[in-house]
């Protein structure tokens, strides 16, 4: 976790301010049984609600009730400053603005530009809050994002980068990975010193970044990676113009992207047996595990068969068995041709929504990404249609995640009350601690936030979600608040078991790694992330039903759906 230096007695005394605003204030009625997280997360959600609807003395009370509280989000600092700044309330949000930077907030950009704060650009403060902010901003980057780092890619990197490399990603792990309760018997700093001599024995950049690879796969955990420099990642993530699928334990060819490719006689429902002389499982437990970061055991069956498993140099073609459908097997050589230039081209991204009436007037949405607010957008502009129907199903199997504030506004459409999000945790390291023979890790708790809906738009029939392997991140904390609603069956496989919120930051030569801060469950501590999600309805796809075209888990939701309609 990344923390700004502090004066505590400043600190302190910025809470204080902030607490005397209240002061005529008559305090907040709190039920015995609510514990302090609880409280603090409730009150965030009234004051974010009632900012929304420009009830600004009202948001102000909630913000400075949460500080009071106990809670340090810079963002409620930030808030309750332009709620009194909407007020012309400028002496309570310039003490609240100031909180804010104490709490670690860094964002020059907004300040300038934020209209809630107009009325305070003509106080003789503002200049002084600016260069207070400047001075964090710099000494924030001075601290972490030292160009140090920063060296410029060549073919083969010089001992001390690479050294220096790996010193940087271990203790970035070391001091902010989240999940080291994943893997309980991994030594990290026992790896930092074996991998070590392996890095400087590396005789090129790509050798080494592999080895960078291996070292963070070792965390089982699909949000901490690293990425090639992009002089890397253009010829060594090439593939094959076809995709492969795990069903059933048989790696399926799923997918045929090119004709030249069709030319050699591969066609969709064929059996990948053997890759480059070497049984198709022996050649990715040997060559493609070891370097693939996945948090689950179909995570990781998802990644390594159909995402890693021919990708390769673009200048090497792979040699692939193959057996049809008819049993009858055959050998051919195909090239490498999708590098970066060439993926765009073959693998075309689906939209973000989908949208389409089943029979039995049934809506069907596949949500496939929220990585923008497309899905969210589309959604509420195709409500009039969605709502007419009997019954929805939502498909998030090809969701990798995004902002989890999309799916956390759609599912506000399909309840009357407000729901509640994850809870999470994330670990502050205190090395004073550390030196009085304590544990310097200190777990800091956030309760189950609450998610307010839309009442305008609200769809009240049956509901059904898809989820699998793919349904990942951001859609999985989609699912949890699903699943939370209980406002319908949930459909298919295991989610990804991943989520959280990764720090990135830069390698030498080019490269990037992210490493994961903050570890979400259920808003009852119930466990998903290293698990999955677990459906309701347990459906796995067979090979026969993908020859024969049958999704089955969107049967079994149609289905489902129909016997609650005719009911």
């Amino acid at each position: 976790m990344r923390v700004l230096s502090v004066n505590p007695l400043l600190l302190l005394l910025s809470i204080f301010f902030a607490m005397q605003v209240l002061a005529s204030t008559s305090p907040a009625q709190v039920d015995s049984s609510e514990s302090n997280l609880e409280a603090v997360a409730r009150l965030r959600s009234e004051a974010d609600q009632a900012m929304r609807q420009r009830n600004y003395e009202l948001s102000l009370k909630k913000y400075t009730e949460a500080i009071q509280r106990g809670s340090t989000r810079a963002t409620v600092a930030y808030n309750a400053a332009c709620s009194a700044a909407k007020m012309a309330r400028r002496d309570d949000a310039f003490r609240f603005l100031d909180l804010a930077v104490d709490f670690g907030w860094l964002d020059l950009e907004l300040l300038n530009q934020d209209a809630d704060l107009e009325s305070l650009r003509a106080d003789p403060r503002w200049q002084q809050l600016k260069k207070d902010l400047i001075i964090s901003i710099e000494q924030n980057n001075v601290l972490w994002k030292s160009p140090a780092f920063n060296s410029k890619y060549q073919q083969n990197l010089s001992d001390a980068e690479k050294a220096a490399g790996l010193s940087k990603l271990w203790a970035e792990v070391k001091f902010n990975f989240v999940n080291f309760d994943q893997v309980p018997t991994l030594d990290w700093d026992a790896e930092f010193v074996a991998f070590m001599p392996k890095v400087l024995k590396t005789q090129s950049t790509l050798e080494y970044y592999r080895l960078l690879e291996q070292f963070v796969a070792k965390l089982n955990d699909a949000h901490t990676n690293v990425y090639l420099p992009p002089n890397l990642s253009s010829k060594f993530n090439a593939r094959p113009a076809l995709k492969t699928e795990l069903i059933e334990d048989q790696v399926i060819v799923t997918k045929v992207l090119d004709q030249a490719v069709k030319a050699l006689g591969i066609e969709v429902g064929q059996e990948l047996i053997a890759i480059n002389d070497q049984p198709v499982h022996r050649y990715a437990d040997q060559f493609v595990k070891p370097f693939v970061a996945a948090s689950t055991p179909q995570d990781r069956a998802t990644r390594v068969y159909g995402d890693a498993l021919l990708r390769g140099p673009v200048t090497d073609s792979v040699s692939l068995e193959l057996k049809r459908i008819d049993g009858q097997t055959f050998n051919v050589t195909v090239a490498r041709t999708l590098g970066v230039s060439q993926i765009a081209r073959f693998f075309s991204r689906p939209a973000a929504f989908e949208l389409k009436m089943l029979q039995g007037n049934i809506a069907y949405v596949k949500l496939n990404s929220f990585s923008s607010s497309a899905a969210l957008k589309q959604f509420q502009s195709s409500f009039s249609k969605i709502e007419k129907a009997d019954a929805l199903i939502l498909d998030l199997r090809s969701n990798g995640g995004g902002n989890s504030g999309v799916g956390w506004n759609i599912l506000g459409h399909l309840t009357d009350e407000p729901f509640a999000t994850t809870r999470w945790h994330m670990y502050q390291y205190r090395p004073t601690l550390r030196a009085w023979g304590r544990h310097p890790q200190v777990k800091q708790e956030s309760a189950a936030g609450m998610f307010s809906v839309n009442r305008e738009h609200h769809y009240d029939k049956p509901v059904a979600m898809l989820i699998g392997p793919r349904t990942f991140s951001a859609a999985e904390d989609m699912v949890v608040a699903f699943d939370i609603l209980d406002r319908g069956p949930i459909i298919g496989q295991p989610s990804g078991g991943s989520t959280g919120q990764p720090l990135m930051f830069d390698l030498p030569g080019g490269g990037r790694a992210r490493v994961c801060t903050k570890h979400d469950r259920y808003a009852d501590g119930t466990k998903f992330v290293g698990v999955g999600v677990q459906p309701d309805r347990l459906v796995k796809p067979t090979v026969e039903d993908f020859r024969s075209g049958i999704d089955r888990t969107l049967e079994t939701a149609k289905e489902t759906l129909l016997e609650q309609i005719e009911n």
